[in-house]
This record gives structure tokens, C-alpha cells and sequence, in this order.
């Protein structure tokens, strides 16, 4: 199978500032259903005690791997606008 990804485009669309902080919230919210599947996932293939990134609070994150599990939620209004919404 050939898989060539081809994101959108979406150079002039502005998610409006106000916007910005109700995102950063989505994403925290997120990261906490999330941890608890590994957590889960864990605990049915018998590993305990899980350690690392994946087993603290969001607020806990390093920037670089916040920005990186966060970016799907900060490029929700930016698609929502590509369809035809006003955001």
C-alpha cells in the first residue's frame, strides 16, 4: 500500500487569541483520559509501576512534549475554519 500524507493547507487562518487559552485547557483535559489507558493497557499485559512522560500530570509535561501531544487540539479550530466555519 502507498501512503502519501498530504496535510492541508491552511496559511491564513488565525486562531483568534481568546481562543488560544480555551485549547490549552482542551489539551490538559485530554492528556488525563489518555494516561489512564496506558495506565490500563499496562495493567492487562502485567507491567506495574509505569514511569516516564507518559505517567505524570500534563502540567508535569516538558514544552517540547507538550507542544507535540498538544498539537492536534491547538489545530482543531484551523480545520473547523478550513470546512467553512467562522471561528
Amino acid at each position: 500500500m502507498d501512503y502519501d500524507p498530504k496535510p492541508p493547507e491552511h496559511d491564513g487562518i488565525e486562531v483568534p487569541a481568546d481562543l488560544l487559552e480555551l485549547l490549552e485547557q482542551l489539551a490538559e483535559d485530554a492528556h488525563d483520559p489518555w494516561a489512564s489507558s496506558v495506565w490500563l493497557r499496562a495493567g492487562a499485559w502485567g507491567r506495574s509501576g509505569m514511569t516516564g512522560k507518559r505517567s505524570i500530570p500534563a502540567w508535569c509535561l516538558s514544552e517540547d512534549f507538550k507542544n507535540y501531544n498538544y498539537e492536534t487540539i491547538r489545530s482543531l479550530p484551523v480545520f473547523v475554519a478550513m470546512v467553512g466555519f467562522q471561528i
